[in-house]
């Protein structure tokens, strides 16, 4: 069985609120969700630790995971574990990022094209860059703390115009922007 986490915990240093701004009408975290259940339909969760968070992945019709109080020292394969853990029947798992409003559901569907025998999938933008989208891989690589990237690493290519990690206000404007290139 497969399944989606998006980890939105509430505190963001360098934009505030940053998982639940909103971003083109919705809050950001809305288009990692539209995605994902496009994808994964039901079996779509978003872990948190804040209240407003689980509010709003309730409102769009996801399941909401109660983890551990997080202090933004946490990475995303501890967040997959804790879920994991709690929950076995899951085989293979999407760790979609919350700020990833470029993202579409064709790409969740490449990864998992895309698995065969790999241990996971990640994305790559122009140069081999991470776009701050997602990563696909079996529940045992992440409960074993494989590396990401490794020899059992497939990759797929993003198309230009829809790769960037959001950390502070230039990349949040600059996202717009690509959105704006892409959907308007």
């Amino acid at each position: 069985m497969r399944c989606a986490i998006i980890p939105a915990r509430g505190g963001s240093k360098r934009i505030p609120r940053k998982n639940i701004r909103v971003f083109k009408g919705h809050p950001i975290i809305y288009w990692s969700i539209y995605a994902a259940k496009c994808v994964f339909g039901q079996d779509v969760w978003v872990s948190t630790d804040d209240p407003e968070i689980a509010g709003i992945a309730r409102e769009h019709q996801v399941n909401v995971f109660i983890r551990d109080p997080d202090d933004g020292h946490r990475g995303t394969n501890d967040v997959a574990k804790e879920f994991l853990l709690a929950h076995p029947e899951y085989t293979e798992c999407a760790v979609i990022y919350p700020c990833a409003p470029l993202i579409e559901p064709d790409f969740l569907w490449q990864a998992i094209d895309a698995l065969g025998f790999a241990d996971f999938v990640v994305p790559v933008a122009k140069w081999l860059e991470d776009p701050g989208m997602f990563y696909y891989g079996r529940s045992d690589a992440f409960l074993e703390d494989k590396p990401m990237i490794g020899p059992t690493t497939r990759m797929i290519q993003i198309p230009e115009g829809h790769g960037i990690d959001i950390n502070d206000e230039t990349d949040w404007r600059q996202a717009e922007q690509m959105w704006e290139e892409l959907y308007e």
